[in-house]
């Protein structure tokens, strides 16, 4: 699950430069509230909203992106569709190196797999979990460079989530 999703996201999240809109299936706010796909969650001080890569593709059913301009750091809120299977991706491993964080589990008791992987330079720190309607949600928090502390911005995100 985990490996699938990562190569989903961090791959779609590289694209960058493309035709970018204000998020996909979920309008952008810092106290995010989708019941229509099963979850909720608070953004800390200093996010603002950004803009997503406009990728039609079914996988990805909602998209919202935050930026911390003080932190130089970007944040994707990404829901996917679970298509099912082993879990490991077919093969498939996310650009650049990929790091398994094992599990985190959240203060509202919700289970996240966590992971890092490193491309272009850039360092995300991600954790998944399986929301309602075989779906999985996504929480990413990217930077340059590599630096730890991301880790711990990523845990206080996901402490705030919950499942509806």
């Amino acid at each position: 699950m985990l490996k699938r999703s990562m190569v989903v996201a961090v791959g779609v999240v590289s694209l960058g430069a493309a035709c970018t809109v204000p998020s996909i299936g979920i309008p952008c706010s810092l106290n995010l509230n989708s019941p229509e796909f099963g979850f909720a969650l608070t953004m800390p001080a200093g996010f603002a909203c950004g803009s997503v890569v406009n990728v039609p593709t079914p996988v990805i059913v909602a998209w919202v992106n935050y930026v911390n301009s003080a932190a130089d750091s970007t944040a994707d809120v990404i829901v996917v569709a679970n298509s099912g299977g082993d879990g490991n991706g077919n093969g498939a491993e996310p650009p650049g190196q990929s790091e398994d964080l094992g599990e985190y589990t959240s203060t509202g008791n919700i289970v996240f797999g966590l992971a890092k992987t490193t491309s272009q330079g850039q360092t995300t720190y991600a954790g998944v979990t399986e929301l309602s309607g075989q779906r999985l949600l996504f929480v990413g928090l990217r930077k340059a460079g590599d630096d730890a502390s991301q880790l711990d911005v990523l845990k206080s995100i996901l402490d705030t989530v919950q499942k509806l």
